[in-house]
């Protein structure tokens, strides 16, 4: 017997994938997208705990308050906001793929449009006392 004894088999072969295999299809640029949304969405998180750290400090507090009414600072809001806004539908939406629901004590499936519009009436009734909230 000369040279290697391990059998080569099809499924040894490992395709190489290159680092632009998202760009291949919209589908995947459009997840790629979503997948960064994740950053904004947790970087946003950091800024909101920075912000109720410095509202100890009445005076650091007035001065991020002034610095948040900045053009590039609003830009950077609506940005985060899109981000998140994107982020949030397209995680609702795949919630009745991952979630299935069954009526309780039967095995009739819950409709998956009942399960969306469930989920996002959910999310304006929060939304709008969030907002209530914040702003009286």
């Amino acid at each position: 017997m000369s040279g290697d004894s391990t059998p080569t088999r099809s499924s040894d072969y490992v395709r190489p994938i290159g680092n632009d295999w998202w760009l291949k299809r919209k589908r995947y640029v459009w997840y790629m997208i979503r997948e960064f949304t994740c950053v904004a969405v947790g970087g946003y998180g950091f800024f909101l705990l920075f912000l109720v750290s410095r509202a100890a400090d009445e005076a650091a507090f007035a001065d991020l308050v002034t610095g948040l009414s900045s053009p590039l600072s609003i830009v950077l809001h609506l940005i985060a906001l899109l981000l998140v806004i994107y982020h949030a539908v397209t995680f609702l939406n795949a919630t009745p793929k991952a979630v299935v629901l069954y009526l309780p004590g039967s095995d009739e499936r819950i409709s998956p449009t009942l399960t969306i519009v469930a989920i996002y009436s959910a999310w304006l009734a929060v939304s709008v006392v969030i907002a209530w909230l914040a702003l009286r």
